[in-house]
């Protein structure tokens, strides 16, 4: 969607419990807010239009975590277990509680929870093995299906205990079934709490010391730091050393807890879980007001842009006649132009803002590209995002950043934000289009915000919609952003003032001249204005968020000032977040 930016951005990359927002004057302003106040829009005229907008926003209710759990049983069956073995059996299993009737008797009290999913691993003889069949790949080991773990536990009972105890292919079980969870779990946008609870009598058989042991459990642990605890069991006969063992490897490796069946021989699961529901509040990645009908032009100023392909209406004019004696253009062209009231006037696959890049400059944009899906809702289709591209991609972290690299170092198809610095793709690629602030690199490059030009930097330029050729000629938006006191009920609040929202003169835009973008049609003279915000927990300020947003219709009009809701409890959400 071209245009330009009409932005609230100020961006907080806080832990509540440190009290510091960076307000990188991105304007990245607002994450999750909830209710608050109408932005005055003053009726138009040839001058900035005056707000006197204040406004406390609060952030949703704090983030449920703990409410998706994983619970995986890892257990002991040898042959020290068989009942009759030299008389030593450890867990004849009657009446006793320990091992398969201390886990029917957990099972049966959480069955109907449908946000937990179910595990059962067991080792003996030299290996181990899932007891729960592949549900959705390699690895894929968790079930939510209670009938599916009933046969687990089913086979478990009917199976004989033999061999030895091999704890190191347990854990590499163990270790390969949450990395492949926690990777669907983020693709789904839940965060669970997993709890591995691991029994067994007697002594590893296939680690060479107790610190490879130890060391492959902090190894499970640090895949998700305090989302994952290993919590042991010792059932055994009386052996300091085997007790101390997985004493240590629960409590000091492992964020779990140990229970010894010696001093209570019924095992009670429900001891062993950690974690349960806690609340996180979220917090504010960015707040932007964006007028979709305004666009940085190529003069230095910031003007009208009817169709939203981030091109001025008067520099489409002057395309069209200033290319009209360029062969070279003009056989790029095939004999179409410039039209400001159709965002695709010459290739349905691509907006009119990189279309000019083929034109100018003869770039590759993909035009063997057939898939215009915008599943990430940037305002950019799937042939868009593989023309948004940089060598040198950079995110927020270095986590973010090997993703990029992975992901061929283009823009998301799945993720509105494919640098995560709080500006949507296509916006970001049109606002710095040809002014700096890398082309189609920007939007796969974090750094870029904080470089600059003519004085600024190029946060507060995007920040206040002001043309980077030449940002005095326009009068930003003056913006406040800071975050106040917070909610009687844990909401991160803060208060909001913006002085200025310029609309403009456009023509009339009908919904089949707008890329299937239905929000981006309009009557003559009324402006788009997008209000969007990216929302994250606080305890994980730079993972990705939710986008939450608003299109309100203002018409440059003379009969007084109109009002800009920021009622947030009425913006829409992207994606749709799994309850």
């Amino acid at each position: 969607m071209g245009a330009t930016v009409t932005q609230i951005m100020t961006t907080i990359w806080s832990k509540f419990s440190k009290d510091i927002f960076l307000s990188m004057t991105l304007g990245l302003l607002l994450v999750g807010i909830s209710a608050c106040g109408d932005v005055r829009v003053s009726p138009a005229t040839e001058e900035p239009f005056r707000l006197k907008t204040k406004a406390t926003v609060c952030t949703e209710d704090p983030q449920a975590i703990g409410k998706f759990s994983r619970i995986m049983f890892v257990v002991d069956k040898s042959g020290s277990n068989q009942s009759g073995n030299g008389g030593a059996g450890t867990d004849p299993d009657i009446q006793n509680g320990r091992r398969i009737s201390a886990i029917r008797a957990f099972f049966e009290q959480n069955r109907t929870n449908e946000y937990i999913k179910w595990g059962f691993v067991i080792f003996n003889q030299s290996g181990a093995e899932s007891y729960i069949p592949d549900q959705e790949g390699p690895d894929r080991i968790f079930t939510s299906d209670p009938t599916v773990f009933e046969a687990a536990m089913d086979q478990f009972s009917s199976t004989p205990d033999s061999g030895g105890t091999p704890y190191r292919a347990a854990m590499q079980v163990v270790n390969a079934a949450v990395r492949e969870e926690l990777k669907a779990d983020r693709e789904d946008g839940v965060t669970a709490n997993f709890n591995i609870i691991f029994l067994s009598d007697g002594v590893p058989t296939d680690y060479g010391s107790d610190s490879q042991f130890f060391g492959d459990v902090e190894a499970l642990t640090a895949q998700s730091p305090g989302k994952i605890h290993f919590s042991t069991v010792f059932y055994g006969p009386n052996d300091p050393s085997a007790e101390n063992r997985l004493r240590r490897a629960a409590e000091e490796y492992g964020a779990g807890k140990y229970q010894d069946a010696n001093l209570d021989p019924v095992i009670k699961i429900d001891e062993l879980i950690v974690g349960g529901v806690s609340y996180e509040p979220y917090v504010i990645k960015n707040f932007v007001v964006y007028n979709l009908n305004a666009a940085v032009c190529d003069d230095g100023t910031v003007s009208g842009d009817s169709d939203s392909d981030g091109l001025c209406d008067k520099d489409e004019e002057k395309f069209n006649k200033l290319f009209a004696s360029d062969p070279i253009k003009t056989r790029r062209m095939d004999g179409k132009f410039f039209d400001s009231r159709n965002r695709n006037s010459f290739n349905p696959k691509f907006s009119d803002a990189i279309f000019y890049r083929y034109i100018v400059y003869g770039e590759d944009i993909g035009l063997d590209c057939d898939d215009v899906r915008d599943e990430d809702f940037d305002f950019a289709n799937n042939c868009e995002e593989k023309y948004l591209r940089n060598d040198n991609a950079q995110g927020p972290t270095l986590q973010w950043t090997k993703e990029m690299e992975i992901k061929d170092k283009h823009a998301y198809e799945d993720y509105f934000d494919s640098d995560g610095d709080g500006l949507l793709d296509m916006l970001e690629f049109m606002f710095f289009r040809n002014n700096g602030g890398g082309g189609k690199s920007s939007a796969m490059n974090f750094n870029n915000i904080f470089d600059g030009t003519n004085g600024f930097k190029y946060d507060y330029l995007f920040a206040n919609h002001l043309n980077p050729l030449n940002p005095k000629s326009e009068v930003g938006y003056g913006i406040e952003f800071f975050r106040v006191e917070p909610s009687s009920t844990g909401q991160n609040c803060y208060s909001y003032h913006q002085d200025e929202l310029p609309l403009y003169q456009v023509d009339k835009v009908t919904p089949d001249k707008v890329s299937g973008l239905l929000d981006l049609s309009h009557n003559q003279n009324e402006n788009v204005i997008m209000l969007y915000y990216i929302q994250t927990p606080e305890y994980a300020p730079n993972s990705r968020g939710y986008l939450r947003y608003s299109f309100q219709k203002m018409v440059k009009e003379k009969d007084g000032p109109q009002n800009l809701s920021v009622d947030t409890k009425l913006f829409h959400i992207h994606p749709k977040p799994k309850l």
